[in-house]
């Protein structure tokens, strides 16, 4: 298992690395496919899943001091 091998090789503190994790302990005891794909997915796309939630939270602190920049005194 390609997965498994570098679900190990992730770290314990990597949030996706231990919900990956998971699904995939869910899949092998209870062999349910869509649980591998998301798991799958998830180890596949970890760093696009960060660079999208850093972004969604960093937009509307940039937005708040931009707006706060730009009211008069």
């Amino acid at each position: 298992m390609n997965l498994y091998k570098e679900l190990e090789r992730g770290y314990s503190f990597d949030p996706l690395n231990v919900l990956a994790t998971k699904l995939f302990e869910r899949w092998s005891a209870q062999g349910d496919d869509s649980m591998l794909s998301y798991a799958e997915f998830i180890n596949r796309y970890k760093f696009p899943i960060y660079a999208g939630v850093s972004l969604a939270a960093l937009v509307p602190v940039y937005l708040v001091r931009r707006r706060r920049k730009a009211r008069p005194n």
